[in-house]
């Protein structure tokens, strides 16, 4: 620990914290907005809150609360001689907080010589104090009327300092990031937002992912990362955040939010929105705004993330998601007309995986099983389902073996339950998520392909759906370029230098500077290779292009 130029003293961000994704949340605090921060500060044992274990997130704070959580968020380096205040007597419950805050410049009292320790502080006062006690050095001119609806209602002495705030993001405003509101009362969650970001900007905290940070940035793309992390495990997953001037949203690619999360991409002739199921009530879905940047297509996850209650934080190229494991509830599995359904009952949503090779398949759930429902489906020698003739029956058709899939077995750990088996050919892996109550649904079929229609960027459309082809069906997957779209094909060696294997698709693409790399983010979904073409950027007239063939199912290379 070191005494920096901030008016505390500063110890760096230690990284277990990303290690810790077992805290119990406070009750009271799921899907409100301030959950990512309330739920970083007591991560980080800031915040305690009241001992039938609530936060009171909506209840406003007094200036003696306020003083205890400054106290307890920073290691406080007395600047000043401590006068006491008449109305503070020694025996105060928060006596040492204030003085200690008083000393440290965080706090002031009133001319009178009273502190008013049982009034509610402003949010307009806790900023000032954040300024003041960090000993923020104020930079260029903004103007804060231009930033804030309200902000002709900020006084003319609090200017410069709000101004201070506004540039190291220390403003936090829910629901409408341009609204202040500086002189109304400041509620427990906003003061604890507010703590957060000034621990963030003492490199104390990690960046927290969350719409309602007034962050100024010029439009468009501000950040990009590789890989994505839920509950400490980590895959390579490509996110962005991008800004509207005043406002930071925060997506992943269709990868990401697919293989990692869970979600569903459903049909939509909107670029600018993707809608996804994710434990959506039937007939209903999340409607995720895109953003295009380079080769990928970011998913915002902000609408979404607090149905999950994420806490979702920036630590380098890695955005990482915490969530609190959810319980499964109960298993059934259930066999009619060839289809074997599996229903996974949970006490809330949560992230889950799907992996596929070869004949086998696992479902990964961020939930955790008693060791009795897991004991209902053990592991034992079978016989594995037949492999039959590759020339009579390719994966993905809808007819063949009538060999069935094999018993499911369930494995747990402390915060994790595994679902897997194995499948005779023909069969794969159909799942979709279901609210009220949450469900996952797992169905081992041999039509197991949905039907989709997704434009993903202007011009061009990602499409999926079973042909018949002399009786039998067979899963197509296609992208189409629409007439005039300025899109236009061309051939992409894989390396334009040398004779050598094959390239991984996305540093082929990065090489010819094509809309490659969002294919293959794509096709990685799918699984499967496209042959032949890719799509390159370029000005002109087109004509109707169809890029198709059916998969061959092979797993695609990254």
């Amino acid at each position: 620990m070191k005494e920096l130029k901030y008016g505390v003293k500063v110890s760096p961000l230690r990284s277990q914290y990303f290690m810790n994704n077992t805290v119990a949340s406070f009750t009271d605090i799921s899907q409100h907005w301030a959950y990512p921060f309330i739920q970083g500060l007591q991560r980080q044992g800031v915040v305690s809150g009241f001992k039938d274990r609530t936060f009171r997130p909506d209840q406003t704070m007094t200036r003696a609360e306020f003083a205890s959580i400054v106290q307890a968020a920073f290691s406080l380096v007395p600047q000043r001689e401590y006068t006491p205040f008449a109305d503070v007597p020694a025996d105060f419950w928060a006596a040492e907080a204030i003085r200690n805050t008083f000393r440290s410049r965080f706090i002031s009292g009133f001319p009178d010589g009273r502190f008013l320790p049982g009034e509610n502080i402003s949010r307009l006062h806790v900023l000032l104090a954040l300024v003041s006690g960090l000993q923020m050095q104020a930079g260029a001119s903004v103007s804060l009327t231009a930033i804030y609806k309200d902000g002709g209602n900020i006084p003319n002495y609090a200017q410069q300092a709000i101004a201070t705030a506004t540039r190291n993001r220390l403003v936090v405003n829910a629901p409408t990031i341009d609204i202040l509101k500086p002189n109304r009362p400041a509620t427990r969650g906003e003061v604890a937002a507010c703590i957060y970001q000034a621990r963030v900007f003492l490199n104390q905290s990690p960046i927290v992912a969350s719409p309602y940070i007034v962050e100024l940035a010029n439009p468009g793309v501000i950040r990009r990362g590789t890989h994505l992390s839920v509950n400490g495990r980590t895959w390579r997953a490509a996110w962005g955040q991008w800004s509207s001037g005043i406002c930071t949203y925060t997506g992943v690619s269709n990868k990401g939010a697919i293989l990692v999360l869970g979600m569903e991409l459903l049909n939509t002739d909107d670029v600018n929105v993707q809608p996804v199921k994710w434990f959506s009530t039937i007939g209903k879905s999340y409607r995720l705004k895109t953003q295009l940047d380079r080769e990928f297509r970011y998913l915002n996850l902000d609408d979404i993330a607090p149905v999950g209650n994420w806490e979702m934080v920036i630590d380098n190229q890695t955005l990482r998601i915490f969530s609190v494991p959810s319980k499964v509830d109960n298993i059934t599995v259930n066999e009619n007309d060839g289809i074997c359904r599996i229903e996974i009952q949970l006490s809330q949503a949560t992230p889950w995986e799907l992996y596929e090779q070869s004949r086998e398949w696992e479902v990964v759930l961020d939930a955790i099983a008693a060791e009795s429902l897991a004991n209902r489906f053990p592991e034992t020698a079978t016989t594995p389902p037949k492999s039959g003739n590759q020339e009579q029956q390719n994966e993905g058709e809808t007819s063949g073996s009538s060999e069935k899939p094999s018993p499911i077995v369930v494995r747990i750990s402390a915060t994790q339950t595994v679902i897997k088996g194995t499948l005779p050919d023909g069969y794969r892996v159909r799942t979709q998520t279901l609210h009220n109550r949450d469900r996952l649904v797992i169905e081992l079929r041999r039509d197991a392909l949905v039907e989709q229609s997704i434009l993903v960027y202007p011009g061009l459309r990602s499409r999926q759906q079973y042909l018949t082809l002399e009786g039998d069906k067979f899963p197509a997957v296609w992208l189409t370029i629409t007439p005039r779209s300025g899109l236009s094909i061309a051939p992409i060696w894989t390396e334009t230098n040398q004779m050598r294997g094959t390239n991984s698709f996305l540093a082929i693409t990065k090489t010819w500077s094509s809309l490659g790399g969002l294919m293959a983010d794509i096709l990685t979904v799918i699984t499967y290779y496209l042959w032949g073409l890719f799509v390159r950027i370029i000005s002109g007239f087109l004509g109707q292009y169809l890029i198709g063939v059916l998969w061959l199912g092979i797993i695609m290379e990254e």
